[in-house]
């Protein structure tokens, strides 16, 4: 399937590598909110939830926070490479992505969002035609 003429344009291409960049940075902001939740559960002695799970932890609450803001800052990363259109960012996105959404799954329900988001993101970056 081919993309429409007006999607050829570049400026429509510079428009849509810019609104893909501002999601990438917000979905990256929202990974160092998961951190935060983590952090807090850790220093008071809370509980977390891993799928059906209650976790508690301390050592498993510090692993999920450090991935959540592991990916959080490759995520900033990964969107300053899409605003600058490096050729390394689409594949750098859909890893980040595919790896946040196991991480969203895994944390169930609290990072439901997450998954949509996600998925959104692994939509936007697979092109309409194959080169």
């Amino acid at each position: 399937m081919t993309a429409p003429t007006w999607c050829q344009s570049p400026s429509f291409a510079r428009a849509t590598r810019g609104a893909l960049a501002v999601l990438l940075a917000l979905h990256g902001y929202a990974h160092f909110v998961g951190t935060a939740d983590n952090l807090h559960r850790l220093d008071s002695h809370g509980t977390g939830q891993l799928l059906a799970w209650t976790i508690t932890s301390p050592a498993l609450l510090g692993t999920l926070a450090l991935l959540w803001a592991a990916l959080g800052s490759s995520f900033i990363v990964a969107a300053v490479l899409t605003g600058f259109a490096s050729p390394s960012a689409r594949t750098m996105v859909r890893a980040l992505a595919a790896a946040s959404l196991a991480l969203c799954v895994v944390s169930l329900w609290t990072a439901w969002i997450g998954v949509l988001v996600n998925l959104a993101i692994l939509a936007a970056t697979y092109p309409w035609r194959r080169p």
